[in-house]
């Protein structure tokens, strides 16, 4: 709903349930934007909130259009189920993360494709699937350094996470799985090959 008070526009949207045309990537429950105009060139979004897959979030945004289009802003997570939003990541849990973001396109057609974000993110009680790392680090003590396939459950895993032009960069990565705590880097490429290093230590 748009509406004019006291000589400003003022802009209330809502979306019950589907996707936005600039992010057809992610399903929205629910998503309620509060702002105004702030020129002929921009929108001033004070207040955005929404569930999605199974969490809540808030935060902000301004979009301009002076020179190509551009969305940033400062988005909050919380309990969002990691495998509902990224089934294919091999990775669960409930995220949790506080980032700033922007979005940049030269044609509102090509907006959304190539995000950046930088941030700190949070995941409780979940797992990785594919990687035993508390067994991988057990045959590693006794000299095997075969990599089991496996699973591993966490307690909680944190770090940074910056991505743009489709890689992603992990930095400041703490684990911690009962017995076990870990921390190291982790980069991905656009091409889904990964690079890093984990240090893990059995208490």
């Amino acid at each position: 709903m748009v509406q004019s008070q006291a000589g400003q526009t003022k802009i209330d949207q809502g979306l019950k349930g589907g996707a936005l045309p600039m992010l057809p990537y992610v399903q929205f429950g629910e998503l309620n934007a509060h702002g105004g105009v702030q020129s002929q060139e921009s929108i001033d979004f004070s207040s955005i909130d929404g569930q999605l897959y199974g969490g809540s979030l808030n935060g902000s945004a301004q979009l301009s259009w002076q020179k190509g289009w551009l969305m940033r802003g400062r988005m909050l997570l919380s309990g969002v189920d990691v495998h509902s939003a990224f089934p294919a990541a091999g990775i669960q849990g409930e995220l949790s993360g506080d980032s700033r973001y922007s979005i940049q396109a030269d044609k509102l057609a090509l907006f959304g494709g190539n995000p950046v974000l930088e941030g700190s993110f949070l995941l409780k009680k979940g797992l990785i699937d594919g990687m035993d790392i508390v067994e991988t680090v057990r045959l590693a003590g006794s000299g095997d350094n075969n990599a089991p396939v496996g699973r591993t459950h966490f307690d909680e895993l944190s770090g940074r996470l910056t991505l743009g032009n489709g890689v992603q960069h992990y930095r400041q990565l703490k684990l911690s799985a009962g017995v076990l705590s870990a921390s190291g880097y982790l980069d991905i490429d656009a091409t889904r090959d990964l690079d890093g290093h984990l240090q893990a230590t059995l208490e």
